[in-house]
Order: structure tokens, then sequence, then C-alpha cells
């Protein structure tokens, strides 16, 4: 639970009583385009704020507030201006409108919204990420360093830090980090299914890296350019030098860019190539990107960033997508086969859900419609309902 996950709980408790300022507003509509919260907030509206809670009637909704709000409040003592708002938050009479909230947007806990021919249906998944027999946890920080003598590290938050010829790396809270290199040599980091790592490489750049993805980098960037090469998905933040434009190849292009925010999901068994701007500008071939656009075979499109970069932000998100494009994210993040059986409805899916769910509790929310599942081991069945 981030403090921003708290601060937009209030702000949706508030609305509920009527009791929001013209700033708070503002910022709630602001927070409203995002799929989740809108979702969340309609359906509190649509079917009134005691029915929209009574969804959750499985939970002891101030118990489970004490659970969470420790995470929320993580060294709320240090800072005496938030101590005085978590007070004034309880005793505004909004506990439990901003208790089920705060349960339902920060624990791993989002609507989803399932789309099918003829049938809508809300879904709100209310569990904790705790895994049960037979089920499979959600995937962690742990990788692969590949040194230039070919020795491979596991990496993981136990990992030391590690001794590469000449070159200072230090491995601390599921990021590595490079600093100074006597002399330039390859790496490569490589994440498993059911992994994810962060690398922050010699110039400053940082790099967030997907399950089943892998990037091979120098340790010093000495020529002209400043080149990485990449398979899977991974998030950039480029640290700015103009005089030495970064490069990131894939299989299929080049991205040329000096100093920007952006992501690229590059994965062989995904149908297209998709290279996506936060901020700043890229070029690839001779095509130049501005923010909020993406280029998929050739051409420059409109995307939703906020769904993009949704792994990297800790939660999945998809729109008016099929159970297969659905699978294969979750297939990589929870290291499972997929099989499909003859038969299956169509189904679109919207919306998001935390990547710190166990698979169980994932698919409870994906199969409560036509859909059924099997799991065993590491093997998982899709299959229409009987």
């Amino acid at each position: 639970m981030t403090e921003q996950h708290q601060h937009i709980a209030t702000l949706i408790a508030k609305s509920l009583q009527g009791l929001l300022s013209p700033e708070e507003k503002n910022k709630l509509e602001a927070a409203l385009d995002r799929p989740a919260y809108r979702a969340m907030y309609d359906q509190l509206l649509a079917g009134g704020v005691n029915n929209g809670l009574g969804t959750m009637e499985t939970i002891d909704t101030e118990a489970a507030l004490v659970r969470v709000m420790p995470r929320i409040t993580d060294g709320i003592n240090n800072n005496h201006q938030r101590l005085v708002h978590r007070v004034h938050f309880l005793r505004r009479g909004w506990f439990k409108y901003a208790a089920a909230i705060i349960i339902l947007i920060g624990a791993g806990v989002y609507l989803w919204n399932i789309t099918r021919t003829h049938e809508n249906t809300n879904l709100v998944q209310h569990t904790q990420p705790v895994p049960s027999k037979n089920d499979i946890g959600p995937g962690s920080d742990r990788a692969v360093l590949t040194l230039s003598d070919g020795r491979n590290v596991e990496l993981t938050a136990e990992t030391n830090d590690i001794a590469e010829t000449g070159t200072t790396i230090q491995n601390l809270n599921g990021g590595l980090t490079y600093g100074h290199s006597e002399k330039m040599v390859m790496n490569t980091m490589s994440t498993p299914r059911g992994g994810q790592y962060q690398l922050t490489l010699a110039d400053g750049t940082k790099v967030w890296l997907n399950a089943a993805s892998s990037i091979t980098y120098p340790t010093a960037f000495t020529g002209n350019t400043r080149e990485v090469q990449i398979l899977g998905e991974a998030y950039f933040e480029i640290a700015p030098n103009k005089s030495k434009p970064f490069i990131v190849k894939t299989s299929k292009e080049n991205i040329t860019v000096l100093g920007t925010e952006f992501n690229v999901n590059a994965y062989p068994d995904e149908e297209v190539i998709k290279t996506s701007l936060v901020e700043g500008s890229v070029k690839i071939n001779a095509t130049v990107l501005q923010p909020g656009q993406a280029y998929i075979n050739g051409k420059i499109i409109k995307t939703n960033i906020e769904q993009d970069i949704a792994w990297k932000n800790g939660y999945f998100s998809f729109a008016n997508a099929d159970i297969k494009t659905v699978m294969r994210q979750l297939s990589r993040w929870y290291d499972v086969e997929v099989k499909y059986e003859a038969g299956l409805p169509a189904a679109k899916y919207s919306g998001e859900i935390g990547r710190n769910l166990t698979l169980k509790q994932v698919m409870a929310l994906l199969t409560k419609s036509k859909f059924d599942h099997i799991i065993e081991g590491r093997t998982i069945t899709i299959l229409p309902k009987k």
C-alpha cells in the first residue's frame, strides 16, 4: 500500500459524503482517469454506498484495516504532519467507507470488469495473497547475471556484491548497480519466468526488467554511443547525455534516445514489438515518437501509458484483452504452462489486478465467467464450465 493509494481512498471516501474541497475534487478527477479507481467509484455511486461496500460482507472491515494500516503508515511517527492527517482521517466518520476502499485498492485488490456478449459482470477481489495447497505464489526479485568470463551469478535479495574484473558491482534491495569500471566488458542480466529485477548502468541509466527477459550491456560506455540489447520487456529511465546517444537494440529494430523514459515490449511470443514513450523523445528507424505514443509495426499509435507500464508499478492492466493475451502475461509472471480446451466462450477482459496475488486468486477472478481452470503442478488448463 502506497501513500498515493491511501490518499485516493481518502478522496473517494470524502467524495461519497460530499466533503471534497475544489482542490481535492480536481485531484480525484485526475485519479479517476485510472480504470480501477473509476470502476470502483462508479460502482459505489451506482449501487449506493452501502450496497457498494456490501461486496465486502466477508471482511471484518475494521480488523482488516488494522492489518493494512501499518504498511500504509510505515514511518508515520517520523512525520508529525502525516500523523495529524491520519487522526483527522479517522475522526471524520469516513472510517467504514475509507477502510473498505483502502483494502480494495491497496492490498493487491482491484476491480475487474469482464465483458461478454449479452452480459457484464463486475468482480471484486478482496482476499490476501497467501498461497494455499496446490497454489502458486507470485513472482519475485530474482535474476541471473552472466559475467564476461562466463560465470553465472544468481541474484536475489541475499546476494552479496559481485566481483567482476576492474568493475564495482553492488547488489541491494532487488537491484544491481554498476560503479567505476577500469575497462569495458559485456555483462548480461536475465530474469527467469517468475522473476523481475532492476539495474543501474554505469552511466546512471535505470532499467526495470520484467519476467522472462534479458539485457546485454557494457560495464562502461567508452565509445560515441551507449548501446544495450534486450529480449522480452524492459522499462528505461535514460541518463541524459546529448553527446552520447543511448541505443536499445531488439531483434527487429533500434531505438535511439538522448534522455527519456520509455517501455519496450519485445517478447518473442507476442505478435508485435511495442515501444511506448512516457516522456522525452525517441527515434525508431526514421520515426520520432512523442510522449503518450507507441510504435508498432512501423506505425505510430496513441497508447495508454499507465497500462503499458503497469507491470513496473506492480499490477496487471488489460483493456478489451482476450483470454490468451491475459494468460501470456500470467504464464510469465507465475512461471506456468497454459493449455486450452476447445469450446471456450468469447470473453474480453478490462481492468487491473495486483501482481502480488497468488495464481489461484487471479484465476478466481478470471473464471467467474464461463471459464473454469485446473492447476496441476506448474500447468494450468483453461476449459469451459460444465
